[in-house]
């Protein structure tokens, strides 16, 4: 049930038109003459400007850094948890089908819905309104601005980890986009090795792929802390999706690099099992073959 007093209880303004207040609130699927996306069109432009000069103001960082800074505050995750704080969630007004699907929850939909209040306190008192609310729900949920705490690329530090345990470097994958074109969502695949690692979507390519890095870390990570191998590593990554089982079936035949970063060949995986790695001799030999493989062998093999 709504609750519209204490959600403007929490941001702080009072709507001298509750009518721009519930048409900021509802979904699209609602269907009922009146939805938030012209509000959450203007609300994504004032928030990029409000953050922008609050940062502008408080560093005294370039404009690279700034940059990066307002990304990791005008987004999708940041606008979510904004409304989150607000409760917005319980005051949306949707078609019972996206309800049922979550729709309360979904951080794409809170975001949108924040956008659309920052819109319509814009358009009733002006752009110190709503820099007023906006900073103050900011400094709420972000105590420790920093650029140290808020950026971190994740994407070096993958590439940094899969270079010194596999001696290969990650490469990303455009999946899809979807949502108008004001905006689009984008998602991106991280593959290492040429094998399917992660995915995610962001509302750009390169925040979707630092996500893709991010989560890609924690599995590698969360890998090695639970002992077991690089390769294990992989093969539950690729079973996560059902595009990278066919990989790992076929990939399965090749074995990891070892210490020296060289990639050796194993028929079987077995040869892992007892701890050690047989010379590309012995190994061709198995196979039949008479020619030696030295090091560096097939790069994209081996995760």
């Amino acid at each position: 049930m709504q609750n519209l007093e204490k959600l403007q209880e929490k941001l702080g303004y009072k709507f001298k038109n509750q009518t721009h207040l519930k048409i900021a609130l509802t979904h699209k699927s609602a269907k009922n003459g009146h939805n938030n996306e012209r509000l959450e069109f203007l609300g994504d432009a004032v928030m990029d400007l409000i953050v922008g000069e609050y940062l502008f103001k408080k560093f005294s960082s370039d404009e690279g850094d700034l940059s990066k800074l307002r990304a990791a505050l005008v987004n999708e995750s940041s606008f979510s948890k904004f409304a989150k704080f607000l409760g917005i969630g319980e005051n949306l007004n949707m078609s019972l089908s996206e309800e049922r699907n979550g729709g309360r929850e979904k951080p794409s939909l809170l975001s949108d819905a924040f956008e659309a209040i920052m819109g319509a306190v814009y358009l009733e008192s002006g752009l110190q309104n709503t820099a007023r609310i906006a900073i103050a729900i900011l400094e709420i949920l972000y105590p420790r601005i920093s650029f140290n705490e808020l950026v971190r690329d994740y994407k070096t530090a993958l590439q940094e980890l899969t270079q010194a345990k596999f001696g290969v470097t990650p490469e990303y994958i455009l999946l899809g986009s979807s949502g108008p074109d004001h905006k689009k969502s984008f998602e991106m695949a991280a593959l290492v090795g040429g094998k399917w690692l992660s995915s995610a979507v962001g509302a750009s390519k390169k925040e979707a792929e630092q996500k893709c890095a991010q989560i890609a870390i924690d599995l590698l990570q969360n890998s090695a802390s639970h002992g077991t191998s690089a390769q294990n590593s992989e093969q539950t990554a690729c079973a996560s999706d059902a595009q990278s089982g066919a990989n790992c079936a076929q990939d399965g035949k090749k074995g990891l690099r070892g210490g020296s970063g060289r990639a050796q060949d194993s028929k079987k995986g077995e040869h892992n099992n007892r701890g050690g790695t047989p010379s590309a001799k012995k190994s061709n030999e198995r196979n039949g073959r008479d020619t030696d493989r030295q090091g560096g062998g097939e790069q994209g093999g081996a995760l």
